[in-house]
């Protein structure tokens, strides 16, 4: 149904969140209104929103709406668990969005965060969704449903998916205009290089560029595989989870301001990898 008391069709939807995002609102006032649209399509009783650092995919901020506050748990989960739907996989998923009930062939009880985070809660049906635009992730989305309710549909989940690009655009959006009006100094920030298990550089922050530029590649190779030694961790999920409970976490609670790149503006600013990295 597209009138106006109705459910709208997904077409409508999206038009109205394209509109929305060409007002490159700050990012709390585009994912409260943006939230409004959505209900007006696919009911759900719960979401959390959150900003992605494009260049290590880790969260730099998180916006609750109708939910309690238990991001540690969602944190440990995220980075610290196996399970299913995990913000990495979406974004680089052919599908930005999933189910949990898809993904778990009809048996939440599998997964770790259906246990621990959404069943004391009183949740039930859970739709992930990744925002990807030109290889990076910027964003990602959680709508749940209390428990007992209908689960996520196939349109459900489609619309959703449609909405990825439209949404990471909105929180580039979003940071640019933030930064515009922020009066918060940006501090010279060290190099910093990602890389995967064979020593390949994945990503870099642009202060790394110019230190780059006086070493030799095989300089530089046998530092970045001593990260790896120095923090112990044998992969790169193992990595992002070092970074992200060691630094991360404590700037998410100590409510630190991202810059226009998503990313800490005390921390240096990795830019984004391509969505086809193995």
């Amino acid at each position: 149904m597209t009138g106006g008391g109705g459910i709208w069709a997904a077409e409508r939807v999206l038009a109205d969140l394209e509109r929305l995002v060409l007002h490159a609102r700050p990012r709390v006032e585009f994912f409260d209104e943006a939230a409004a649209r959505l209900k007006r399509a696919v009911q759900f009783d719960g979401a959390c929103w959150h900003t992605l650092d494009p260049g290590s995919g880790l969260i730099t901020q998180h916006r609750l709406q109708d939910l309690p506050d238990r991001f540690p748990v969602l944190a440990h989960n995220e980075y610290a668990v196996e399970d299913v739907n995990k913000f990495d996989q979406l974004a680089r998923a052919k599908r930005k969005a999933a189910t949990m009930a898809h993904a778990t062939g009809g048996h939440p009880e599998r997964s770790a965060r259906f246990r621990d985070l959404l069943t004391p809660a009183g949740l039930g049906p859970e739709l992930r969704s990744a925002f990807v635009a030109d290889g990076c992730a910027w964003g990602s989305l959680i709508v749940v449903r209390r428990a007992g309710e209908p689960e996520f549909t196939e349109r459900e989940v489609e619309l959703f998916d449609r909405a990825s690009g439209l949404f990471a655009r909105a929180v580039r959006r979003g940071l640019v205009a933030e930064a515009c009006d922020s009066t918060v100094p940006l501090p010279d920030a060290p190099g910093v290089i990602e890389l995967d298990r064979s020593g390949g550089v994945l990503g870099l922050s642009s202060s790394a560029e110019p230190l780059l530029a006086e070493l030799s590649g095989g300089t530089v190779v046998d530092h970045l595989k001593q990260i790896f030694d120095k923090t112990g961790a044998r992969t790169r999920g193992e990595l992002s989870a070092t970074l992200f409970f060691g630094e991360h976490l404590r700037r998410i609670a100590e409510r630190m301001p991202v810059g226009d790149d998503a990313s800490f503006v005390d921390a240096p600013r990795p830019r984004g990898i391509d969505a086809d990295t193995p």
